[in-house]
Parts: C-alpha cells; structure tokens; sequence
C-alpha cells in the first residue's frame, strides 16, 4: 500500500529535483511566454504535472534529450504519433526526396493511387480520403455522413477523444447532453448536436438508436483518453449490428488504436466499420489525416458531392493530401509500421506490464495495469473501469504527479494526462524495459507502507 505520508514528503523532494534539473527549461519557458499565446505552440504542451514542461532539444528513435542535457527513453511518443520513432532516417529520407520536387500542387500526383492501394491492403477499407489531420478526418466524415443520412446529431462516448471536434467534447448523465467541462467558445448548445451516452452499455446504445435521429456512431473501439477501456465481449460487433438495424453510420476512429496491431484494431478484429479513421503516425511524423470508407458509403457519398461545389462543400483544404503527405504515408508504412516492429513494440509493452503487475503485487498496492498492444497505463485501482465515469471517479492526482515526476528525473516521460499512460517503441532493448520496471520500482519503495 502507498503511505500518503511519505507520498507528500517525496513528491515535495521530487518536485524540487526537477526544478534543479531543468533550470534552462525554465528559462524557455519565461521566454516564450514573452511572445506566445499558452506559453508554447500549443495550450496543451502545458498540460504538465510541474509548473513549467521540459524543452526538448533534439529526439532520435524512442529517445529525446532536453535543453538542460538531460536524455530520457521517451513513452509519450507524441501521444503515439511518433511510435515510428524520432527521425527516421528512411522515412526522412523520402520525404526529403520528394520535397526537391515541390511540396505542394494542388494537384493530384502519381503517388495517390499506390497509397489508396496500400491503405486499403493493411486497413481493409476499400475507398480513402484524406485529411491534414484526424481530427480534420473526422469533421469531414461527420459532415457527409449529416449530409448522406439526412440527420443533423450524432452519438458517442462520454470520455471520448475524436480531436478538436466540437460537436465531440460532450458528457451524459441521467440523459441528459452537456459540452465536456472546458470547452470554449460553443456556437450551438452541444444537445442540439450530440447525445453521450456510457461506452460498453448496450441498453443505452439501443435506446438512442432505435430514436432514428442519428447520423453516425462515432467511437474509438479501445476507448483511449480516459485509461484503457476494453469493449465487453461481442459489445462493438452488437454496436454495429444496432447501427445497421437503425440506419447510423458506423465510425472508428483509429487515430490511437492503430498501435495496437500491424493492421489496426478493427482489421484485427473483423469490424470492417463504415468509415474508419487514421491518423497520428500514420504520416511518419508528417501532418496527415486518412478515412476509409466501404462502397456503399463511397456510392451514397457520390451522390451529394459536386465538383462544382467542391470549394464550398467543407471538405479539404490546400494542404490537403499534398505529395509530403502521400510520401510520409508511404515511407511509415513501408519502412517503420512494419510487422516486425511491431512484433517488437508488443514484446517490449509485454516485458514492461508483466513486471509492473509483480510490482503491483510486491507492495500490494491493489492497482491495476491495461494494455492495448504497443500501449500501457496504470488504474491505481484494483480493477479498470468500463466507462469514463468509472475511470474518472479513480483519477488521484497527487498519486500520479508523484510517478510521474519521479520517472521524468529519472530519465522517462510518460503521455502527460492524468494517469500513466504510455506508447512503447520497438526500439527498446529488453534491458531498458527491465531499467523503467526497476525505477518504478524504486520509485514505489520511497511510498510504500
């Protein structure tokens, strides 16, 4: 068991070692706040348990090293759009080369047709569109599948994560719609838009449903941003029966499960959805978003979609599947999301959980460790939660800002959120597996009773 007393006096110690250890980072933080909006690029690199993040300096494979010199095995992996690495030298390489050519035409190129074949190969959707992002990916499937339905609302999860897509950022309780707690600037009351309702409850799915009011279903398979979340047995494949009864498109969004296995989660597990969603590292580390869409989508889509309204449709944008993108693309898939690595990346996610749990099981801490391919987080719960309220209700703050300042001076950062989160590269040895297992086990002696 953790002893709150010793918790409190460690995570004090812990908090003073980081300021010693990144006073440059500091420093670049004060002088960014000089010019920039959030004190970074964006508002949530501030999302940090200390007051100020690290800077990094410079990142290779699975490992970066910040401004104050300090090198650390990286198991945020940005969120894992880097879990094909930092710098990969292939991938870097063809971007590099087709970059001599022009980055963008506006255009459609030779290399367009080999990257829907090679998406649909892996993936298994037989049409692809794309995007700058998946959040982009999924405001533009939201807005055909409004327009194809003739529906104006959608449903998902409470505890969801579809990026920055407002009609997403919604919680349910006791029926009732309202925007997730610090979203801004809301055009339209969220219930107007979007019904939440408890991932793995299929009563309340059917009970939606059967309104006939919905355009689309949009869900991760593996819920993602509030701890792992395993579906119930047979609960999407219901899920998805229950869209086709109602006429509501079925969405995956894969922009975080797609580390789960070479082909993703829904190829893995025979989903075939409607539309199904990538993103992250999918581009190698460049910008890119990818739908997939089976035929009787691309059919119904053809219907609505007019060249000459192309420009007003909402769909696309000038960067949209530039060359850079179709060769990041294509450099990920041939040269870094490779079977082998992933092999690797699971083997390594493996190594890690399995001595967690014996840590877990050591100082009787009663946690709990998910993992979801080349994914991991600690519950310091007993059991993981089905739901987001489930999971929400476990969150202890003091508890994790502990590990997770404890690890980052020791030289390993996790995905900065609530819990302890990480993404696994293949790059790992089995000797720096078993060195994160030893300082967390360190770690947790400092706390333990």
């Amino acid at each position: 068991m953790v002893n709150r007393e010793k918790l409190i006096y460690q995570l004090k110690l812990e908090r003073e070692l980081y300021i010693l250890k990144h006073r440059n980072s500091l420093q670049k933080k004060r002088e960014r706040s000089e010019v920039l909006l959030y004190n970074a690029p964006m508002n949530w690199m501030q999302q940090w348990p200390q007051a100020f993040p690290i800077t990094v300096g410079w990142g290779e494979k699975h490992k970066i090293t910040d401004v104050d010199g300090n090198q650390y095995i990286d198991f945020c992996l940005g969120y894992s759009a880097a879990f094909p690495g930092h710098g990969s030298r292939d991938v870097v390489k063809a971007l590099k080369e087709a970059m001599t050519g022009g980055m963008v035409y506006t255009m459609p190129s030779s290399l367009d047709a080999e990257i829907g074949t090679l998406l649909k190969e892996r993936f298994g959707q037989e049409f692809w569109g794309f995007a700058l992002s998946a959040t982009d990916a999924n405001r533009f499937v939201i807005k055909l599948c409004r327009e194809i339905t003739g529906r104006k609302k959608i449903l998902v999860f409470n505890g969801c994560y579809h990026g920055t897509v407002e009609e997403t950022f919604a919680m349910g309780e006791d029926g009732k719609t309202e925007a997730r707690e610090g979203n801004v600037g809301i055009g339209i009351d969220t219930a107007e838009t979007t019904t939440a309702i408890e991932f793995n409850d299929l009563d309340a799915l059917e009970i939606e449903l059967q309104k006939e009011a919905y355009a689309c279903l949009m869900l991760e398979p593996v819920m993602t941003n509030c701890g792992i979340i395993h579906p119930a047995g047979g609960y999407l494949e219901e899920a998805k029966a229950l869209c086709r009864k109602y006429d509501t498109i079925f969405i995956i969004d894969e922009a975080h499960t797609i580390t789960t296995d070479y082909s993703g989660y829904a190829k893995k597990h025979g989903l075939a959805p409607d539309i199904l969603v990538l993103g992250k590292c999918i581009g190698g580390g460049f910008p890119v978003g990818a739908y997939g869409v089976s035929e009787s989508i691309k059919s119904r889509i053809d219907g609505i979609i007019k060249v000459e309204y192309s420009d007003t449709s909402g769909i696309g944008g000038t960067m949209t599947g530039s060359i850079m993108a179709m060769t990041g693309i294509k450099a990920a898939l041939i040269y870094e999301l490779t079977e082998n690595n992933y092999r690797k990346a699971i083997g390594n996610t493996a190594i890690i959980v399995n001595g967690i749990r014996d840590i877990i099981g050591m100082y009787q801490l009663g946690w709990s460790v998910e993992s979801l391919g080349a994914r991991f987080d600690i519950w310091f719960v007993d059991k993981p939660g089905v739901n987001a309220a489930e999971a929400f209700a476990n969150h202890d703050g003091e508890l994790y800002e502990y590990l997770f300042t404890a690890l980052v001076n020791r030289g390993y950062i996790m995905s900065p959120y609530w819990n302890l989160l990480a993404s696994v590269s293949p790059y790992l040895s089995e000797s720096e597996c078993h060195g994160f297992i030893n300082a967390l086990d360190d770690i947790l002696t400092a706390v333990a009773e």
